[in-house]
Formats: C-alpha cells, structure tokens, sequence
C-alpha cells in the first residue's frame, strides 16, 4: 500500500516539475521576446530644413550598406555621393564598387510640409522597407540622402550607424552649383 500511494505521488511529482518547467521556459520566452522588441527598428524620422527654404520640397532615401557582423563593417562606404537618374531612379556607388538602391522607394520618399512646425519631414517605418540586401538591422550602417527641389536643387548625404529609433534633424545650405553636394548640419538624437 505504502509502495501504490509513493508510486501515485512521484507520478504527481513528475507532473508538477513538467507543469513548473513549461510554465517557466513560456515565462522566459516571453520575457525575451519583450526585450527583442524593444530593441527592434519601428521608425526612423528625417526632419529638414534649408537655406532655401524652411520647409522645402525634395526627396530622402534611406541606404542599407551592411550589418555589424559584416567582417568589412568598418572600411564598407560609399565611393561617391548618391545621385538620381533621369531624375527618377536614386542610387549610390558602395567603396566595393557595388551599385546599390535604396532600401526606401527607389524614386526617394517625398518631404511632406509641417503645418505645425518649420520644417518638412519624412519617415521611415522598418516594416515597410526593401530587404533587397536582407534584413536592416539594429547597429547596421546605412546611408540617408536627401535631394531638395528648391534653390539650386541642393543634395547632402550621410553615412550612420543606427542602433534604434531616431529622429534626425537637417539643416541644408544654399547650393552655388546646380545639384551640388553640400555639407549639411545634422543633430540624431533617440
């Protein structure tokens, strides 16, 4: 009798342990899940302005040049600024001599003027990105250019480590040229 009963109670035992096991591997997964998604990529928020005007017409493409686990992350950039052709198609040139489109609309994502503040702004929503050169991810480098359709048509650029949400504020300065290149003032904060 005494052998039945202690028979029953390890099979209540063993069940117990399986019940407390699960419970605590769906508790941790869960946990971790959490954690990942706070660490995931949501949005990435460009906010110009210009010399030209302060809030300007134009175009912001988002590049993904490679993940932080490329063993080439450090020398992987651009050979030359980003341009347009035919004033439709936006791409770059990688130092591997790579030709690469963005990972954003491949025409630039239009600026769109705030009514509120001074500045136009344009956004990026990580579900809603090309995976053409896999998956963007967290502490990956990327590249955002921006084309303005004011004054001489100015265009900036800039290569970025994004390691989360980020909003980035752009000022452009007048162009001499037609199309030229300039040296913006850029300010990332989370």
């Amino acid at each position: 009798m005494l052998l039945l009963v202690r028979e029953r109670n390890d099979g209540l035992y063993m069940k117990k342990i399986t019940f407390l096991l699960v419970f605590t591997s769906l508790l941790y997964t869960s946990c971790s899940k959490e954690e990942s998604r706070e660490r995931e990529l949501e949005y990435l928020t460009v906010r110009v302005t210009s010399d030209d005007s302060v809030t300007p017409d134009g175009i912001v493409s988002l590049f993904y040049l490679c993940s932080s686990d490329n063993y080439d992350f450090n020398s992987y950039d651009l050979k030359d600024p980003p341009n347009v052709i035919n004033g439709k198609i936006v791409y770059a040139m990688t130092s591997h001599d790579e030709m690469i489109f963005p990972i954003s609309k491949s025409n630039g994502d239009k600026l769109i003027t705030s009514s509120i503040d001074k500045y136009s702004i344009c956004s990026f929503f990580w579900d809603s990105l090309s995976t053409v050169y896999g998956t963007p991810l967290i502490n990956g480098k990327y590249v955002i250019f921006i084309k303005l359709d004011c004054g001489k048509y100015p265009m900036c650029y800039k290569v970025l480590t994004i390691d989360g949400n980020k909003t980035i504020d752009v000022h452009i300065p007048s162009a001499s040229d037609y199309s030229e290149c300039v040296t913006a003032e850029w300010k990332v904060s989370d």
